[in-house]
């Protein structure tokens, strides 16, 4: 992509841009977006390593309809970006309308931004700060606490995030006599905190957001199966959750999904050393699993295989099985399981 070949693009019947990748168009370009494209609604310049906060204030100025807005990997970008004070003399109208900013990988991005967004952006849906250093566990609190209209939120990857960052929320045992009103507690749907640092004390507080529909927990190598058994005594809607590369999740985990979450349909286990074939057995019960990765759980033997897994395939629900790296596992197994599946 080069700047004469963007301009020939940019038009006011324009309502999406997908500039992935075009490191070659110059800031002065990108900037007419704002004033060119005032109907746009899309804009991805992800991997645009040139833009800085002037291409940002500049979309956000012009774009009043603008809805999704992905900046991920734009290292030149900032919080300021964001902030109306930088733009005294025009609103940043398109905060206004956005339902979805992504700005994962930015490492300028610190909790500033959750501020400025909670003023600014009142429609915002999907949230990504994926790989943002610089945010820590006050900025995740302030997320999860806040009255948003937030339903995807992805913190994954910080490494500040600990158990500060669910401090605020009632503990396990409160659950039930906890009303949970306000915050964002009934709202959230999607929530990745894969890579966060923190332990059993603070994930499982998660219980608090009963309307969870996935939730991804992999390489939080703190988490145990108590984390595990507490988080799923309020988060019954799970329909997808991601516990790979935790060492600390067991049988007891995959039971206790099994017994709450009768919406279960997508589980990733890779990698979970403790998980048994009294674990895989009690998920036979997961009347809607779809998908079951078990990618080097190399305790499972035949005789999960010839027992839930065949019971799985056999009901017809479990149409996609990842069992690479299961060392116990036999080829006369595998080929039952098949033929099964057929």
């Amino acid at each position: 992509m080069s700047d004469s070949m963007l301009c020939e693009l940019l038009s006011s019947a324009a309502y999406a841009l997908d500039l992935t990748g075009a490191c070659n168009v110059r800031n002065s370009v990108l900037r007419s977006i704002g004033y060119t494209c005032s109907k746009l609604t899309y804009l991805n310049l992800t991997h645009c390593s040139q833009v800085n906060n002037a291409v940002v204030r500049s979309v956000l100025q012009g774009c009043n309809s603008l809805r999704q807005l992905y900046l991920d990997g734009c290292h030149r970008v900032s919080d300021s970006g964001f902030n109306q004070k930088q733009s005294p003399f025009q609103l940043l109208v398109g905060c206004v309308s956005l339902e979805t900013l992504s700005v994962s990988g930015c490492p300028q991005i610190t909790g500033r931004l959750v501020v400025y967004l909670h003023k600014l952006c009142h429609s915002i849906k999907e949230l990504n700060l994926s790989g943002c250093k610089s945010v820590g566990d006050a900025s995740v609190a302030d997320m999860l606490c806040m009255q948003t209209g937030v339903e995807t939120l992805n913190v994954s990857h910080l490494d500040g995030v600990g158990d500060g960052a669910f401090a605020s929320l009632p503990p396990p045992p409160l659950l039930r006599d906890s009303a949970c009103d306000g915050g964002n507690y009934d709202r959230l749907l999607h929530l990745n905190l894969s890579h966060c640092g923190a332990s059993d004390e603070g994930l499982g507080r998660l219980c608090t957001f009963r309307s969870l529909q996935s939730l991804h927990l992999h390489s939080c190598c703190d988490l145990t199966d108590a984390g595990v058994i507490a988080i799923v005594q309020g988060c019954t809607a799970l329909r997808a959750v991601g516990l790979g590369n935790c060492p600390g999740v067991g049988d007891p985990s995959l039971s206790a999904l099994a017994q709450q979450c009768s919406q279960l349909a997508w589980l990733d286990l890779s990698w979970c050393g403790d998980v048994t074939d009294a674990g895989v057995t009690a998920l036979s019960a997961c009347a809607r699993l779809r998908e079951l990765s078990l990618v080097w759980c190399t305790r499972i033997t035949d005789a999960c295989l010839t027992s839930a897994l065949t019971a799985l395939a056999a009901r017809g629900s479990l149409r996609s099985l990842h069992l690479r790296g299961c060392s116990r596992l036999t080829r006369a197994a595998l080929t039952t399981l098949a033929a099964v599946g057929r």
